[in-house]
């Protein structure tokens, strides 16, 4: 937090406030929050003697091992490894278990004591496990219990400070001609550790460096642009959560038509990694079609050289039948605005690592970050980009919130030693926010989005057909669908069946996806239309332009707001079979571009889950409409 680096803050302020083409607030907040002071763990046998204390530190440095809203506690049982296959686990009613924490979990809010430890530290008390043999652990490394007598201590201790600890956040603007609408720039600055080199902040400082020169040449961008400098990211994103309703920050009349996350650890490998709400795909591939690759960068050599792969043996591709996510369909063929000996592109780059994948599923791949708050709370789409760790070609394996993620890492361990990549990232970043700043009508294409949930829909048709098949002939009450589209177009007085539902349904998604496409093609001529000039005496054909112009923002405005979930559909999400309130993780949910991605410790529930998804979406689905 600022306080507890004071010269960083200043520094970034300092940066901040030199670049004259920005209106520069320092926003700075109070919290009550616990302050680490120790924390141990100790083997016993079961005389009561210390077996094996392992060390709580990095080699060579003093940081202290915490999480940081952790409990303090004193803690001395029974101790299992929970490696994977939650359920199988629990079917062996090992006591404890609601005790234990899975490893590599992420702990925003612990209520028990909670301590990370590097693997080396922890393997003697691993090697007490027993083997896990031919049963259903086989695959495990080790059994989750142990045969040996020996019981684990741990302690924690967080002193509450009498005074509120302070964190600031730090934002600097340039207005925009039109004034209607922000386009918002953040990286996270605080960090664990001291030796994290804020790859992110330096390139955000890079790009806000650049936007300077522009200005000084008399660039002006059509809407406001926000770079903001996030505080106590790492507090459970207090520092955002604490900022989105500032309205002398973001004034709740103004849209804000994208927020650009910029990684706290911006680069840590050689793979170009996107997640995006999917109205970004189309601008996303098209700006990375201008961004120039040297060829000698070492992450280029790594990585084309390996697989022999050159600039010539990328055709030009409509790009069909691509992976689900990709949605790169759009006429984004491979043609972009390099051809030199000496460089690449970023979108050739991206091309050939893996067909310009983007990722619209946001659900786990932005829990805990600043995008989430943006994407969740305040329904506006998101971009997330970086370099991240890639083991197929990274030689170096990058390990987060750890002293060894350092500037001498990036140098020495060659990731960038020649800084090519953050290069890259800045060159993308800052084109991207000049081009979503620069078109009249937003720079959304909804069709790539609604082709994403056509797709999600039919891969959850095709892997709960058998569930849902049960369906069919059930009489969907009419205290449901009464209001919706889908009622009003089976126009009959008879009962309804669920297959009569999923049938409308099918036909009102292919619909809605071929709609998108006319009402981007739409959006183009609108603004194409804005900048047709009239003589005078057609004054109104300007004021007709300018109408439409107005209506399609406001309808690409509240696109996401009308795709959120409401209380009643929660309410739906919550009941269980019985009427009992299930707990439900509301992140996954909030929005149909939002799923299960990995490990669900509520598998036992997921059947149901699954059917009441899908009622979710009908309805979500038929608002769109």
């Amino acid at each position: 937090m600022s306080q507890d680096n004071p010269k960083l803050t200043e520094f970034v302020i300092s940066g901040f406030k030199d670049l004259k083409a920005f209106q520069t607030q320092v926003v700075k907040r109070k919290v009550n929050i616990g302050t680490p002071e120790s924390s141990s763990v100790k083997l016993f046998d079961e005389q009561g003697k210390t077996i094996y204390i392992p060390s709580l530190l990095e080699l060579d440095y003093s940081t202290p091992a915490y999480f940081a809203l952790g409990k303090s506690g004193h803690f001395v049982g029974d101790y299992y490894d929970i490696e994977s296959d939650y359920n199988s686990f629990g079917k062996d009613k090992v006591k404890s278990l609601k005790n234990a924490i899975t490893r590599g979990s992420l702990l925003n809010n612990t209520k028990i004591p909670a301590i990370p430890i590097s693997q080396d530290e922890i393997k003697p008390i691993l090697n007490t496990f027993a083997f896990p043999g031919n049963g259903p652990y086989s695959n495990w490394e080790f059994a989750p219990t142990t045969t040996a007598k020996y019981k684990l201590q741990v302690d924690t201790r967080f002193a509450n400070s009498e005074e509120p600890k302070e964190f600031t956040n730090i934002v600097g603007t340039i207005k925009g001609i039109i004034n209607d609408a922000d386009i918002v720039i953040g990286a996270r600055r605080d960090s664990y550790t001291s030796s994290n080199p804020l790859s992110g902040h330096a390139v955000l400082l890079e790009i806000m460096r650049y936007y300077q020169k522009l200005v000084n040449v008399g660039w002006k961008p059509l809407r406001n642009i926000k770079f903001v400098s996030w505080d106590a990211s790492y507090l459970n994103l207090l520092g955002v959560e604490s900022f989105i309703n500032d309205t002398t920050v973001f004034n709740p009349k103004r849209t804000i038509v994208a927020y650009i996350s910029i990684d706290g650890d911006a680069v840590t490998g050689s793979k170009f990694a996107v997640d995006a709400n999917a109205v970004f795909n189309s601008v996303l591939r098209r700006t990375a079609k201008s961004i120039p690759i040297p060829k000698e960068s070492v992450s280029y050599t790594n990585k084309m050289g390996e697989h022999n792969i050159g600039d010539d043996d990328v055709y030009i591709t409509d790009n069909k039948g691509n992976n689900n996510n990709n949605n790169n369909n759009d006429n984004d063929i491979l043609i972009d605005n390099f051809v030199h000996n000496d460089f690449t592109t970023l979108y050739r780059y991206w091309w050939k690592q893996d067909k310009t994948s983007i990722n619209n599923n946001l659900g786990l791949p932005i829990d805990s970050t600043e995008s989430m708050i943006f994407q969740k709370h305040l329904a506006t789409p998101i971009i997330n980009v970086r370099f991240e760790n890639d083991p197929e070609h990274d030689k170096a394996i990058y390990i987060p919130n750890s002293n060894y993620y350092s500037y001498d890492w990036l140098i020495h361990e060659k990731v960038d030693d020649d800084l090519l990549l953050h290069g890259s990232l800045i060159r993308f970043i800052g084109l991207l926010g000049i081009s979503l700043t620069e078109h009249e009508v937003y720079d959304y294409k909804t069709h790539a989005y609604f082709k994403a949930i056509s797709t999600y829909y039919k891969q959850f048709k095709a892997e709960t057909k058998e569930s849902l098949s049960k369906w069919d002939d059930l009489v969907v009450p009419n205290y449901l669908i009464f209001k919706s589209t889908i009622f009003q177009d089976l126009d009959t007085n008879e009962p309804v069946k669920f297959r009569q539902i999923t049938h409308q349904f099918n036909k009102l998604m292919d619909h809605i996806v071929n709609q998108t496409t006319i009402f981007d093609k739409w959006n183009e001529n609108v603004e194409d239309g804005l900048m047709q000039d009239y003589p005078w005496y057609m004054y109104y054909k300007k004021l007709q332009h300018y109408a439409e112009y107005k209506v399609s923002n406001y309808k690409l405005a509240y696109l996401e707001n009308d795709l959120q979930l409401n209380d009643r559909d929660y309410l739906y999400l919550k009941t269980g079979e019985n009427g009992d309130i299930i707990d439900v993780p509301n992140y996954y949910y909030d929005s149909i571009i939002y799923g299960q991605q990995s490990f669900n410790p509520n598998e036992s529930n997921q059947e149901f889950l699954i059917n009441d998804i899908y009622m979710v979406l009908l309805l979500i689905c038929t608002k769109a409409y």
